[in-house]
């Protein structure tokens, strides 16, 4: 027993003791980077490992940051209004697979495939509906207006640029449809609907859209990418892609919720299986033909090491943050900079993920399928990119997939070769992956090729048509 006591005693310590580290490397990196305000936490499902906060609310004033200070979270809010959507899919309201026109009609988009590919709820969410992001005349646009007028505001961004249920591309558009369709279905303006349905029932009574609101409750100053120059806060065209201010603290019952699998307490806020749809991609290529990586409901999956870790990030005009949990070691975090300084967030990111995995087991790796010249031939070769994220910006980028000794690398443009290592036929992974995130999809006379990259295809020679584009849209 005293055996016992000093071990658990000398477990504490170590704990203790790297919770103290992680405090300092969190904050040794704001101050790098002249950060004014910073936050983050860790937690498990029903405990709080970590919670702090540093700096000052702005550069003016010697008032210190808390975790009770109003920051906002940007596109964060998207796993909100995915959450939303889902708390109406187990009502019996709404279908994932419904198509958008049914219920808003006219729809608020322009989709020439409509006869044999309409657009879905979940592909809104998912971000395969074949929409590219918002326009420069919709980003900028800062003041608040209506869902209607909001609609109005720049109708050619929601041409649909490629058949629905192809590729992920991210677009901010997507939720604000979808908030348009809450508020159909339920006859309640969607921030009404998630204060009420999210805010309150889990317990996040600092969270709110309204601007009035933030200002009056101490929303702290957002500064741009040199740390000092304060940015005027950014009313997003839709609140639903990234509307939401709340404090760190108020974070916390959120990422347990995914942790507890959907159980908020002793009662069931969603059920398990609304959690793993929105952890789970459905309506791209990749995905129906059997790749389980990618972006879901609201929120997308990575690796740190090996480990699998499911989040979002948020971008808010003078805030960033991210929130993430991983199954496997059973924790969660969340973290917050008021500057819109990209490194800062991405290495205390690299350094929460760390501590969470701590020394836990090697994860394993899945055996290196050979591949035959035949499959080689085909996969091989110059892939061009069918999807861009903004409109009439940039040239589509080049992607080669080459010979590597007896496997295949890719390399985009001039850049970095990456390795791929076959998990099955068509599925690949990185050499530091423990799963394939990667799928080429052969398809009538092209072969596709998606990933967090994105988009590719390769057309194929006359002669060398293939048919096994699984479930896709042809």
């Amino acid at each position: 027993m005293r055996y016992l006591v000093i071990l658990t005693l000398t477990w504490t310590l170590l704990n203790e003791a790297s919770a103290e580290t992680l405090r300092d490397k969190i904050e040794d990196i704001r101050r790098a980077h002249g950060i004014a305000a910073a936050a983050y936490f860790v937690v498990g499902p029903t405990s709080i490992d970590s919670l702090e906060a540093f700096g000052q609310i702005d550069w003016g004033s010697d008032v210190k940051f808390k975790v009770e200070h109003l920051i906002r979270i940007g596109s964060i809010t998207k796993a909100f209004s995915a959450l939303a959507t889902t708390i109406l899919v187990e009502r019996g309201s709404l279908n994932l697979e419904t198509p958008a026109s049914t219920v808003l009609e006219p729809p608020p988009y322009q989709n020439q495939w409509a006869a044999n590919h309409p657009v879905t709820i979940e592909q809104l969410l998912e971000h395969t509906a074949g929409l590219k992001n918002l326009s420069n005349r919709e980003f900028e646009f800062n003041r608040p207006l209506t869902i209607a007028n909001a609609f109005k505001l720049d109708p050619r961004s929601r041409v649909l640029a490629w058949p629905p249920g192809r590729h992920s591309s991210y677009s901010n558009s997507g939720a604000g449809i979808v908030s348009a369709i809450i508020a159909t279905v339920t006859g309640r303006d969607y921030t009404d609907f998630v204060r009420a349905e999210i805010f309150a029932r889990l317990g996040m009574p600092s969270a709110r859209f309204s601007f009035r609101d933030a200002q009056r409750d101490g929303l702290i100053t957002g500064y741009d990418s040199d740390g000092r120059t304060a940015i005027d806060y950014w009313h997003t065209l839709y609140p639903a892609f990234g509307g939401i201010s709340v404090t760190t603290r108020d974070m916390i019952p959120f990422v347990q919720l995914f942790l507890n699998r959907g159980r908020l307490g002793e009662d069931s806020f969603i059920k398990m299986s609304s959690i793993e749809r929105m952890q789970q991609p459905a309506t791209t290529l990749a995905a129906r033909a059997g790749l389980g990586y990618g972006y879901g409901l609201g929120i997308y999956q990575y690796q740190r090491h090996g480990i699998s870790f499911y989040g979002h990030g948020g971008d808010a005009d003078g805030y960033l943050s991210f929130f993430a949990y991983s199954p496997r070691q059973n924790q969660g975090y969340f973290v917050v900079v008021n500057a819109f300084i990209k490194p800062a967030l991405s290495k205390m990111r690299r350094v929460i993920e760390e501590y969470i995995i701590g020394t836990s087991a090697e994860p394993t790796y899945p055996e290196n399928l050979p591949l035959n010249q035949k499959q080689i031939s085909l996969l091989s070769g110059v892939y061009r990119e069918v999807t861009q994220r903004f409109r009439g910006t940039t040239a589509p980028r080049t992607l080669k997939v080459f010979v590597e000794g007896k496997g295949l690398s890719s390399a985009i443009g001039a850049g970095k070769k990456r390795d791929l290592l076959a998990v099955t036929e068509w599925h690949f992974r990185r050499s530091h992956q423990t799963a394939a995130t990667i799928a080429f999809i052969p398809c009538l006379d092209r072969v596709f090729l998606q990933g967090d990259f994105g988009n590719f295809e390769k057309r194929l020679p006359a002669g060398q048509f293939t048919d096994t584009c699984t479930g896709s849209s042809r």
